[in-house]
């Protein structure tokens, strides 16, 4: 999978390998030219892009978006109770110090 280049990234002397932009937004990425087979000629955020769209109007793209949705919905709720847990014992700790005064 193709990389981001990080021009601060420490490279040996022998792999002095020129970055390729990304077919699609223009990305600089690494060039994997030690790997076998096709080199990667666009970012995975594009990849991603390019897919969703061959895929948008499908039953399988119309199941990926709505796992997406799920699953950001199901996240945001795990942090809501995680935080609303916190808040109950911070609560019941009050309350049992005003108790034992």
């Amino acid at each position: 999978m193709s990389q981001l280049y990080d021009p601060d990234k420490e490279r040996p002397a022998w792999s002095s390998a020129k970055p390729i932009p990304c077919a699609d937004c223009g990305t600089l990425l690494e060039d994997d030219w030690w790997k076998s087979g096709p080199q990667a000629s666009v970012c995975r955020r594009c990849q991603n892009k390019r897919y969703e769209a061959k895929t948008r109007g499908t039953p399988e793209g119309e199941r990926r978006r709505k796992r997406k949705t799920l699953l950001a919905k199901l996240k945001r709720l795990e942090d809501r109770m995680e935080r609303d847990q916190r808040t109950h014992a911070q609560v019941c700790e009050e309350l049992k110090s005003l108790s034992n005064s």
